[in-house]
């Protein structure tokens, strides 16, 4: 079942809705420590992607950005690595080059490529919403993230969703790639009602997510952002700028999603499907790691997000 209409419903005002669900209300909070889910991920994994395969990557893959500072760290578990501020950040359609040894194929899906820049000298952030871009990155092995490894996908960005006036929302998706059920996705989105936002790391909707508000700091400037998975598939982490929940998966969830690629700025409807849900924001850096189970600790992911947040130029 696409639980995205049901949303939709609630939207238009129809009598069947998250709002007049009470599983599904958001507390008056917008989230913390009633956000997580530590709930049955449903029906057994059909197929662990947890091989090896494409994460072991060069070890110089910290080489390549916009500056000769500090190296960033596990390299070699690096699947994705966007800087909008390197020197050689962007292609020639505007579109982000992937500066991993990876190299993967990244195409804008839809708008145009926007850049504003702030902060240090030389500092960008791509433009998400109505007047930005939606982009994917094509599926490959490496971004094939099964049901047991680890990874933490990571940004330098701004979250800038206007509360709406309604006990429902709308999605707005900073990044997703779902599968063809049209529940089961590895994603990040905002959901903003009247009663206070959420940032819900996902990795099947509304079911097996842990939640947490974003800070208000967000709005006007850049912080980090991420969605963390370790223990061989059974914890989950959210993080939004010094924000943070995990919350435990029961059933390892498989987010394979293979032939769906993974969309950055909104989502596509059964992961190959029209976009939507777009993001409000802007994205200044945007690091995706994979590892085998048991690889990475919170501790490493901690490590990560440390230097996403200084590394220079800062927005």
């Amino acid at each position: 079942m696409d639980y995205r209409w049901l949303l939709a419903l609630a939207i238009v005002g129809c009598s069947t809705s998250y709002a007049t669900d009470p599983s599904l209300t958001l507390p008056a909070d917008g989230g913390g420590e009633g956000g997580g889910m530590p709930v049955d991920g449903g029906a057994e994994p059909t197929g662990d992607a947890g091989s090896d395969a494409g994460m072991e990557v060069a070890a110089d893959a910290g080489d390549a950005g916009a500056d000769a500072g500090p190296q960033i760290p596990f390299a070699s578990r690096l699947v994705l690595r966007l800087e909008t501020d390197a020197p050689n950040g962007l292609s020639g359609t505007g579109a982000w080059r992937d500066l991993s040894p990876l190299a993967q194929t990244i195409t804008i899906a839809s708008g145009t490529a926007t850049l504003q820049s702030s902060g240090d000298a030389g500092a960008k952030g791509m433009l998400f919403g109505p007047s930005g871009a939606i982009f994917d990155v094509a599926d490959a092995p490496s971004l094939q993230f099964g049901a047991t490894d680890d990874f933490i996908l990571v940004a330098r960005a701004t979250e800038e969703t206007p509360l709406e006036g309604m006990n429902g929302c709308t999605f707005h998706y900073l990044f997703a790639k779902y599968n063809a059920d049209g529940a089961t996705a590895l994603s990040s989105r905002v959901c903003a009602p009247n009663t206070g936002a959420y940032l819900a790391g996902s990795l099947k909707l509304i079911s097996v997510e842990a939640q947490v508000p974003p800070p208000a700091s967000l709005l006007t400037s850049y912080g980090v952002i991420s969605f963390a998975r370790y223990m061989s598939g059974t914890k989950i982490e959210t993080y939004a700028a010094g924000a943070s929940l995990e919350a435990a998966v029961v059933t390892p969830v498989d987010v394979t999603s293979a032939g769906s690629p993974l969309v950055l700025g909104a989502a596509r409807q059964n992961g190959t499907g029209g976009v939507f849900g777009s993001y409000n924001g802007k994205l200044n850096r945007f690091y995706a790691f994979r590892a085998p189970p048991g690889t990475f600790s919170k501790g490493d992911f901690d490590t990560i997000r440390a230097y996403v947040k200084s590394a220079a130029p800062l927005p």
